[in-house]
């Protein structure tokens, strides 16, 4: 039951947050690891605008000498401090789960509400000087979250409003002209969120672009050797340890024949062909070209009988004539190698050059068919 109720929690601040970007459902889950990057403070920054919102707590603690703000004080220092803990991960090079990623931003609203409404009080009981601290320190408020938390628009403008304006309706009533001044100035910053935003997701678009393409086979739209490292990092860091997987390798038989006889635009088309009957057999599964006539599969949750039946599948859909190539039928043939164990720190790069070694096995044997990499350390077929 506390399981079920922590993902029905999460998945609110889900929905939350993707409502928050102001971006269309796909986007949003395309672009929502590098939004998370945006919104969260790196060591150095978060130290020194944490060191202000204590700074700002603490003043307000010595001057008006009220248990209410020595309160605000400890929890601005409670809250500072977690969120430094989590930045100093991010700042290791360590990556933070989406989850508590979710948990960190939506924790930071209550901080920020919290510290309007100190400065709210500070504004109306505290000396002068007081005054026109907390007034520069909500104007800093609404300028880092115009700029920090653009990629989350719609959430940052509330947070915005709920914290400025009850300070806003206090500077009214003690001041009224310089409260119209700060008004004005505070609603002219926020709306810069806005241009921000558009700024923003313009450059998340094409970095995301550019590395999609860096990772992507030019030919055939498989994902390529950069492409394999990456899932095989971010499978490391996301699936559970003793989740099954299997490696295939797999190399074309006859291919050179094909470029001698009819030119590598024939060849070039035969690797397209190829590509979407490996990519459409193995769905939803990974396929990516390394290069040349070689591909890799990743077949997960999958054991040595399924991989081995998802390869005899492969080897006849594979070997079945391509047409509208050359002036007659073209037949290829595949050799595949198969590696199965489980995903562990390492162990996927090992499972690769296991099939790697199998696959050299079929094709000594005159290819055109399968073997498995035994347990024992040797190739079977």
């Amino acid at each position: 039951m506390t399981r079920k109720r922590a993902k029905t929690r999460d998945g609110w601040l889900v929905a939350l947050l993707d409502w928050s970007t102001g971006l269309p459902g796909a986007e949003v889950r395309m672009l929502r690891a590098d939004i998370f990057e945006t919104v969260l403070l790196r060591p150095l920054p978060l130290l020194f605008s944490g060191v202000g919102l204590v700074l700002i707590s603490g003043a307000a603690a010595m001057l008006t000498r009220t248990r209410w703000a020595l309160l605000w004080c400890l929890f601005d220092l409670v809250m500072v401090l977690a969120r430094f803990l989590v930045s100093l991960r991010l700042g290791r090079g360590q990556s933070l789960a989406e989850g508590l990623a979710r948990c960190v931003v939506v924790a930071s609203v209550p901080t920020f509400l919290l510290f309007g409404l100190g400065c709210t009080a500070s504004f109306l009981i505290g000396p002068a000087a007081l005054q026109m601290v907390v007034t520069a320190a909500m104007m800093s408020l609404i300028a880092g979250l115009a700029s920090r938390w653009a990629a989350l628009p719609r959430l940052a403008i509330a947070t915005m409003l709920a914290a400025a304006a009850p300070f806003g309706a206090a500077v009214l009533y003690v001041h009224g002209a310089i409260g119209a001044l700060f008004t004005v100035a505070a609603t002219t910053t926020a709306a810069l969120t806005l241009q921000n935003h558009s700024t923003l997701v313009a450059m998340l678009r094409g970095s995301h672009q550019a590395r999609r393409l860096s990772r992507t086979d030019s030919l055939t739209g498989l994902a390529n050797r950069s492409g394999l490292a990456a899932e095989v990092a971010r499978l490391e860091a996301e699936a559970a340890p003793e989740q099954s997987v299997a490696a295939l390798f797999v190399d074309l038989d006859g291919f050179k024949a094909v470029n001698d006889a009819y030119g590598h635009a024939a060849g070039d088309a035969v690797l397209v062909e190829v590509a979407a009957r490996l990519a459409e057999e193995a769905a939803p599964h990974f396929v990516c070209r390394l290069g040349g006539d070689e591909f890799v599969i990743l077949l997960l949750d999958m054991g040595a009988i399924e991989a081995t039946r998802t390869s005899e599948r492969l080897v006849r859909r594979i070997e079945q004539p391509l047409i509208d190539i050359a002036p007659g039928p073209i037949q290829v043939g595949a050799s595949i190698g198969i590696a199965t164990g489980s995903i562990a720190d390492g162990a996927l790069a090992r499972l690769l050059d296991e099939a790697d070694a199998a696959l050299y096995r079929v094709k000594r044997t005159g290819g055109n068919g399968h073997a498995r990499f035994g347990p024992a350390g040797t190739p079977t077929v």
